[in-house]
């Protein structure tokens, strides 16, 4: 099992361009990568998508799990994550979760069953959740490779410092890095 992040440039670049100039980071547990990299390969015939489930630092977003919204009607290009069984999945993970737990919603996620970045659909869903949140959130697409083992994780996340930000959705590719 190969899961790898999709990262625009060399780690000591990026460092380097954050200490200037923040580079919006996911950061994604071992056990979310594993959940995101088993769901990848299970998602030959139809996408499969959710909730990320985290907290956030700053203008980063930790992701520490995930969780499953099955959707009916996916197909091998489309997921539609519905508005009813996730807040009913989300629901059912808070009531588990300690009392103390600063864990809860930090964005989305869905497969792609063959190589691909984030689509235009998916840009478009990134806009909506930004317009919705004062916060960061994130999109994690996890792209099952030629090979049907490896897996590329790609993630956009929100920037909403200011109210232009919220209000126009804007997003960026993150930084992803692992736990």
């Amino acid at each position: 099992m190969n899961i790898e992040t999709s990262i625009e440039r060399d780690v000591n670049d990026a460092e380097d361009v954050r200490a200037t100039h923040p580079v919006p980071e996911v950061r994604i547990s071992a056990q979310a990568r594993d959940a995101l990299g088993a769901a990848a390969r299970a998602s030959l015939r139809a996408e499969r998508g959710g909730i990320l489930i985290g907290y956030r630092e700053t203008h980063d977003v930790v992701v520490e799990d995930i969780l499953q919204v099955p959707d009916s009607t996916a197909g091998r290009t489309t997921y539609l994550r519905r508005e009813g069984p996730a807040q009913h999945a989300l629901d059912a993970y808070l009531d588990r979760a300690r009392a103390d737990d600063a864990l809860g919603y930090v964005g989305e996620w869905h497969t792609h069953p063959r190589p691909a970045p984030p689509s235009p659909v998916d840009h478009h869903a990134m806009r909506t959740m930004a317009r919705r949140s004062r916060q960061p959130v994130a999109l994690i697409v996890a792209a099952l490779r030629d090979d049907h083992r490896s897996v590329d994780l790609h993630a956009l996340i929100s920037e909403p410092r200011r109210l232009r930000d919220r209000v126009t959705g804007r997003h960026t590719v993150a930084v992803v890095s692992m736990e």
